[in-house]
């Protein structure tokens, strides 16, 4: 998806979460519900986020949520997902809360149903702190991933094998590429400068976000002892 596609998108979102938050405002000025009060705030909270995130750029999906959550190295998306996800099962648990207090005239009701909101915002939470804390870090690349690299290194011509590869994501859509390949022993220096070149085209044609590639040639020792 392109940065204007996803900006529309995000303001889109953005529109419609402010257009959420005034309707739950205007929910909570007619029942007095605290759950209805709750998720308003949380909808302004919504909207605050999605207004920074308007220069972001979209990834493509990955199937579903879940693997989506997990897979993608865009902090930014996740957070939008969970966050919406959260506001729509938060306006359900609002209107249980409400509703059984109208039917059975016990204002209890509503309390759980604020206390079900708080605990649906913790888990949002919970999920974000696991899950974001291997972004600030540094993450490697995804298994399919990983794969196609291996796969574009091994099948490089002069490339005898892979000795080892080392992966790192050091922005949404820039990957690090750095890998030791073995090569047939007398390989003269023009061979060996036209396969690093070889292999470096087969892994970005492979895996376009690898941007950064540094290869190392070296003898198969392993397999010459």
């Amino acid at each position: 998806m392109s940065t204007g596609g996803s900006t529309r998108a995000i303001v889109a979102a953005l529109l419609a979460n402010a257009g959420i938050a005034v309707a739950k405002f205007v929910g909570y000025l007619i029942t007095g519900s605290s759950s209805m009060m709750a998720e308003s705030v949380h909808s302004v909270a919504d909207t605050s986020n999605q207004a920074l995130l308007l220069e972001s750029r979209a990834l493509k999906g990955t199937g579903t949520w879940w693997r989506f959550i997990q897979t993608s190295r865009n902090p930014e998306l996740p957070v939008v997902l969970l966050e919406d996800s959260g506001a729509l099962v938060g306006l359900v648990l609002a209107l249980c809360g409400v509703g059984l207090t109208m039917l059975t005239g016990n204002p209890v009701w509503d309390g759980v149903g604020t206390m079900a909101i708080g605990v649906l915002l913790g888990a949002i939470a919970i999920i974000l702190m696991v899950e974001m804390h291997s972004l600030l870090i540094g993450e490697s690349a995804t298994k399919d991933e990983d794969v196609a690299i291996r796969a574009a290194l091994e099948g490089t011509a002069n490339v005898e094998r892979l000795i080892h590869i080392r992966t790192q994501y050091l922005s949404p859509d820039e990957l690090l590429v750095g890998a030791k390949i073995a090569l047939a022993p007398q390989t003269d220096l023009a061979t060996v400068a036209a396969t690093i070149d070889a292999a470096e085209v087969a892994v970005r044609a492979a895996v376009p976000a690898a941007r950064v590639i540094y290869l190392e040639p070296d003898l198969d020792r392993g397999r010459s002892a």
